[in-house]
């Protein structure tokens, strides 16, 4: 479309030109020529590049769209199958109406067949949803102007596109884990005012247990004691009835056994995100549903 309008233009000025030096056609060649050159460079410039580009005409239908736009829009390139379908059909049914307001403010009415030059920049920036040919929706950054020819007519509605997803969900998961630390902050200065408020240690150790549990959200927590006389850590508080049990059933963990025993050996924080056929676990049948275990080690000094 792009090339035919400029050829169009392209004649236009050849005439001229051959009116005006109508006595040295060797000059109107060589203008031609020259004219002819931009234009493939042009074409392949625009054929060429990573940012998807979209043209309609007066009446929203695409008109031109180079390889990266069907390949983002997931169209037959070979086939040119993009050209003549409206523009919205790639835009979700709440996207649309705004569409339709952005492109009206760029496109002249069927009766203003000229615009003003001031109005000839038209142009709109921001990021929005847009809709595949598989009807899967992607997030994109959208710049959109008009164009016109010399005369202040109307030419092509055009449209860059560049898709987003990845690096609007690589900040959404960011602003989540940022959100998540200062959640842990907060829980922790919570932990540490209990600590500084509990007289019993035992009282403490319960609530430590039902903050970590509740707050972070894990399966199970508890916490378990070195004692030397049996050189191994015992359990001291456990969350929830079945803390309860493993505590009435004197649930221990020998030094250098599980995942537990290993992490209080070493002094060593051991993190399993999944257990399955892990050589170092020690399944607990109170807990059936445990898929990852976290064991920490909290040490004052060496000891």
């Amino acid at each position: 479309y792009v090339l035919s309008q400029a050829r169009s233009a392209l004649a236009h000025v050849a005439d001229s030109a051959r009116q005006v030096y109508i006595s040295r056609p060797g000059i109107v060649d060589v203008l031609v020529q020259e004219r002819t050159a931009q234009l493939v460079v042009f074409r392949s410039l625009v054929e060429n590049t990573t940012d998807s580009i979209v043209m309609s005409d007066f009446n929203r239908r695409i008109s031109f769209a180079n390889r990266a736009a069907y390949e983002l829009l997931r169209g037959d390139y070979e086939n040119q199958s993009l050209l003549g379908r409206e523009a919205r059909d790639f835009w979700p049914e709440l996207s649309w109406e705004q569409l339709a307001e952005i492109s009206t403010a760029m496109i002249p009415s069927a009766q203003e067949e000229v615009v003003e030059v001031s109005l000839q920049a038209r142009e709109w920036r921001g990021e929005l949803e847009l809709k595949r040919v598989d009807a899967t929706i992607f997030e994109a950054a959208l710049s959109m102007f008009a164009v016109y020819n010399d005369q202040g007519q109307f030419i092509a509605l055009v449209s860059m596109i560049r898709e987003i997803t990845e690096q609007r969900q690589l900040e959404r998961e960011i602003q989540k884990s940022l959100e998540h630390r200062g959640y842990q902050v907060r829980v922790s200065t919570q932990v540490s005012q209990e600590i500084a408020s509990s007289e019993a240690i035992d009282v403490l150790f319960e609530r430590v247990v039902t903050l970590i549990k509740e707050n972070f959200g894990y399966y199970h927590a508890q916490i378990l004691r070195y004692e030397p006389g049996v050189d191994a850590v015992v359990l001291v508080a456990g969350y929830g009835e079945i803390g309860q049990k493993m505590l009435s059933m004197g649930h221990r963990m020998p030094l250098g056994k599980g995942l537990i025993g290993l992490a209080a050996a070493t002094g060593q924080t051991i993190l399993r995100p999944s257990l399955l056929d892990d050589p170092d676990w020690q399944p607990n049948p109170l807990l059936a549903e445990t898929c990852g275990e976290i064991a920490v080690p909290i040490k004052l000094g060496e000891q």
